[in-house]
């Protein structure tokens, strides 16, 4: 019987060979589009030819002619899912059935084709002869779809728009050395998903250009490089430029030019001959989370610019500067940036007064400070490390502290006999820049929302800072620098609007080796210290009162289980 069954088995593996190939079958036009949002490694097949494949098209599909995809089924990977689409869905399905029969291993086939992704209003990528053609022939509110492709063409965006390249390494507006690439004249327009290159090599001739009374436009996720100016914004405000990378051009990255509250964001700015991003005469621009490097100089708020702010932004790798304020350039804020390995971290030159520069990391850079003709800048918060010289002044006298916490210098030697994480003396940074605080470690703050904010100062290194509000519980992982060093401590900052109450703190579930939970109160946020023998320990910050309650709670339940053991036992052995 068993020699039976393995000659069945054998002859069953002979005849019926397991094939891998799973048809995923036909779908329509909106689960396509799903799969299209949720899969970014689908690979979208366009069976058609190319004149149709021009005149509209699915975003990155990959052409192949029904007639020519035998000969050409080498250029598609077999274990990929691939969705295929034609005008109607004819020659998708005979284009699966092709596909099926070669092997691979997971196909769709989108019933309808473009004609019914398009009638739903989906979107289609066109092969312009001319951009500026279609733009002159768009009513305002039109959204255009722009294929990949070089365009060598000078475009004028003068009615509200918006222009969408299918591909941004792969959508090129080509200016040939002449003139701006591309003019933004009207309000809230929209530029997105192009290279722009190859502008003139005349002063302030840019790859982009937005012009006096283009407010609130927008230019997002492009490529702008080669030109002289990359990005030029003149007399416009409310204008947003974000998730660009604008790098190598001849002069500025990004410039504004009397031009106000506009924002420039998560941008990569890099390699540009002058500066990343120049502000000149331009007031209360935002400048966030963006990438600054290898320019001469990184970012600089230039005569006249007053009330900007730079924030959560890496300066970096600049020939000459980080950060400047320049020429009577006032109330300007730059914080929580990371400024490293430039000639000067910050510059404030020439008439600049009643800035605010905090919580920043200047590291690794020639000068973290260069204060020249500026004065009455408040700096505090900041951390200054590693740097070949921490400051240097000329004819400036500012505030190094906020009258109670200055900066970390990790040049300072001084001791902090009384334990509150300020040094027990003053620290010169440069003639006339004192700081009369100086913090015995770096200065870290931590978003526990976005309100509020936890404040650190702090020898350890600080990690996986959490706060439960429903628990009110503060827990921090804090783990010693250097293997030499034996003792750590935390300089704390609680807002009051989070927790109010008596604070308690355990290391590890045990108490520290000293606390004080009244370092300083200024009736909106209260300052406690601690501090612990080192190791890598859980830190953990809790009401007083919750001590108390937990302590109330062991005894109450040791109290009910005594009781409930001697009423048990009395009854088993007949007591009442």
């Amino acid at each position: 019987m068993l020699q039976k069954l393995v000659l069945i088995l054998l002859l069953f593996s002979l005849f019926f060979k397991p094939t891998l190939f799973q048809y995923c079958g036909d779908i329509t036009v909106s689960e396509a589009k799903t799969l299209i949002e949720s899969d970014p490694s689908l690979t979208i097949l366009d069976v058609r030819n190319q004149s149709e494949y021009d005149s509209g098209h699915i975003k990155n599909a990959k052409l192949i002619p029904l007639h020519q995809l035998e000969s050409k089924l080498g250029e598609l990977d077999k274990s990929s899912k691939i969705l295929v689409y034609c005008r109607t869905g004819s020659r998708s399905a005979t284009a699966s059935q092709i596909l099926e029969e070669a092997g691979f291993l997971c196909v769709y086939n989108m019933i309808g084709g473009v004609t019914a992704w398009s009638s739903l209003g989906y979107d289609v990528y066109v092969k312009f002869p001319s951009i500026q053609e279609a733009i002159n022939s768009a009513t305002a509110g039109t959204t255009l779809f722009v294929s990949s492709g070089t365009y060598r063409e000078h475009l004028i965006i003068n009615k509200t728009i918006s222009l969408i390249g299918e591909n941004r390494t792969q959508t090129i507006i080509d200016g040939n050395f002449t003139g701006n690439v591309v003019n933004i004249t009207a309000p809230n327009s929209r530029l997105e998903g192009f290279t722009i290159q190859n502008s003139g090599r005349q002063s302030l001739n840019s790859g982009i250009y937005i012009a006096e009374g283009a407010n609130s436009s927008n230019v997002s996720s492009n490529i702008v490089a080669n030109n002289y100016v990359g990005i030029l914004v003149y007399k416009s405000s409310d204008c947003i430029i974000k998730d660009n990378v604008v790098h190598s051009n001849l002069d500025d990255g990004v410039r504004l030019k009397n031009s106000h509250a506009n924002t420039i964001s998560r941008n990569t700015i890099d390699a540009n001959v002058f500066y990343g991003v120049n502000l000149h005469d331009s007031n209360n621009n935002i400048i966030s989370d963006n990438s600054v490097s290898n320019n001469i100089y990184g970012f600089c708020v230039n005569r006249n610019s007053n009330g900007n702010v730079a924030t959560r932004n890496s300066f970096f790798s600049n020939s000459y500067l980080g950060v400047g304020i320049y020429w009577y350039s006032d109330n300007n804020v730059i914080s929580y940036n990371i400024v490293s390995n430039n000639s000067h971290g910050a510059d404030l030159f020439w008439g600049s007064a009643s800035n605010l520069i905090c919580a920043n990391t200047f590291s690794h850079n020639d000068y973290g400070l260069w204060l020249d003709h500026s004065d009455n800048t408040f700096i505090f918060h900041n951390n200054f490390i590693n740097n070949k010289q921490q400051a240097y002044s000329s004819d400036a006298t500012n505030f190094l502290d906020n009258g109670f916490e200055g900066n970390y210098w990790s040049s300072f030697s001084g001791t902090d006999e009384n334990r509150d994480g300020i040094g027990d003396t003053n620290y010169t940074a440069a003639p006339s820049n004192i700081d009369n605080c100086p913090l015995m470690g770096a200065f870290s703050s931590f978003n526990i929302s976005a309100t509020y904010s936890i404040d650190v100062i702090s020898n350890s290194t600080i990690n996986n800072l959490q706060f439960s509000a429903q628990q009110s519980i503060i827990k921090m992982h804090v783990s010693n620098t250097s293997t030499s060093q034996l003792f750590g401590f935390c300089r704390v900052q609680i807002p009051y609007s989070i927790m109010n109450q008596t604070y308690h703190v355990t290391i590890n579930n045990e108490e520290p080796y000293f606390a004080n939970y009244t370092l300083r109160d200024n009736g909106n946020n209260r300052w406690i210290y601690f501090c612990y023998e080192h190791s890598t320990l859980e830190a953990t910050i809790t009401y007083e009162y919750q001590q108390w309650m937990l302590l109330l709670l062991f005894a109450v339940a040791t109290l009910l289980s005594s009781t409930v053991y001697r009423r048990r036992h009395a009854a088993r052995f007949g007591y009442s």
